[in-house]
């Protein structure tokens, strides 16, 4: 039986979501050498291959902005409650990240 994601939608996220993802981007602006952080995440209907969310860190040295960018989308991955509802080929659906 196959039951690949098909589709997925992000709603409204949790009520905190917003302050958690302006929490994170905080804490990768107070590093040593980072200049400029941004991130934002989608909401919506999302389709398989579509960009979910998108993190920028800028630098005058590379390894600073590509490892804190990094750290960036690991702990927003972690921190940030992000609801998801995934639709599966064989029409069932699954909720991720809720309650």
């Amino acid at each position: 039986k196959v039951t690949g994601v098909q589709t997925c939608a992000l709603p409204i996220s949790h009520p905190q979501a917003i302050t958690a993802l302006g929490q994170v981007a905080q804490l990768i602006d107070s590093q040593p050498g980072v200049l400029k952080v941004a991130a934002v995440h989608r909401t919506g209907r999302l389709e398989i291959g579509d960009i979910a969310v998108i993190c920028i860190v800028t630098s005058k040295h590379r390894d600073v902005a590509f490892s804190q960018c990094k750290e960036l989308i690991d702990t927003l991955k972690r921190e940030v409650p992000i609801w998801k509802n995934e639709f599966y080929l064989d029409g069932t659906e699954h909720w991720v990240g809720t309650p």
